[in-house]
Order: C-alpha cells, then sequence, then structure tokens
C-alpha cells in the first residue's frame, strides 16, 4: 500500500509540474503531457528509485532523474513538427529541471520511508568491544639491545 501511495505522489507530482510548464508555457496538449508523465514516472523510478537510490545517495539519484527526464521529454517530443528545435530543448529542460527538483524532495520521502526502514541491526554498534594485542617489537620508542636481552 505504501508503494501504491508514493507512485501516486510521484504521479501526480510530476503531471502537474509538466503540465504547468510544458501545457500552459509552451502549448503543448494534455494527451502528449500525460504521455510523458507516464513513460517519465515508469522509467525514472524503476531506474532511479528502486535501483540507484538504494545503492548511491540522493544527489546521485536526482542527477540520473534530470537526464532521463530531459532525454524523455525531449524523445517524446522530437517527432512533432510544431516545434522548433531551440524551443524543444528549452521546454525539455526547464520541465527536466522542475522534475529534478520534485526528484530531489520525493527521494527525501522514499529513504525516510522505505530505505532506512530496512536498515536492521542485531546489536548496537555501541556494544561492540575490540580487543587489540600489541607486543615489544612494534612499539616504536623501545630500541632494545642485544646485550641486555641475554642478561
Amino acid at each position: 500500500m505504501k508503494r501504491l501511495l508514493s507512485i501516486g505522489i510521484k504521479g501526480l507530482g510530476a503531471f502537474i509540474l509538466l503540465y504547468a510548464i510544458l501545457g500552459l508555457g509552451y502549448n503543448m496538449s494534455f494527451g502528449r503531457v500525460l504521455l510523458i508523465t507516464i513513460v517519465l514516472g515508469t522509467i525514472s523510478y524503476i531506474i532511479g528509485d528502486l535501483i540507484i537510490l538504494p545503492r548511491s545517495n540522493n544527489i546521485v539519484a536526482t542527477g540520473v532523474d534530470l537526464a532521463t527526464a530531459f532525454a524523455v521529454i525531449w524523445g517524446l517530443n522530437a517527432y512533432s513538427l510544431d516545434y522548433h528545435t531551440l524551443l524543444l530543448y528549452y521546454s525539455s529542460l526547464i520541465g527536466a529541471i522542475a522534475i529534478a527538483a520534485f526528484e530531489f524532495f520525493y527521494h527525501m520521502y522514499l529513504l525516510k520511508t522505505f530505505i532506512h526502514e530496512k536498515q536492521t541491526y542485531y546489536y548496537t554498534p555501541s556494544r561492540t568491544r575490540f580487543q587489540t594485542e600489541s607486543s615489544e617489537e612494534l612499539h616504536p620508542n623501545i630500541k632494545k639491545n642485544k646485550d641486555t636481552e641475554e642478561k
């Protein structure tokens, strides 16, 4: 149930951001923004949230989501002939930056809810007692002569 809630938060947040930027700002259709949101949400959830985020940190996962968002927005709109190339670049860049900013805070939610919840310790780290062994041969300040050892 928690996973469905987190996917819903991600999808709704991404759709609102992309529709505000691409739909209202760059006059993209509702269907195209919805298609971009579904494809981007699926790819970035699998790659960024399930694979990269548990193995790295928030900054790395956000960077991957930025690159993924730019590639998906650019790729799904590149076939369209009604957008100029420079306009397509700027709309993809602004949309990807907005998605990356949202993903940064979304990753904090995921880290708090799922990833740190799985870490369990069988013993507390403060109870570990390490024993060390030292000998006279390893101490740098003590120099013994062979004459004193024989006596």
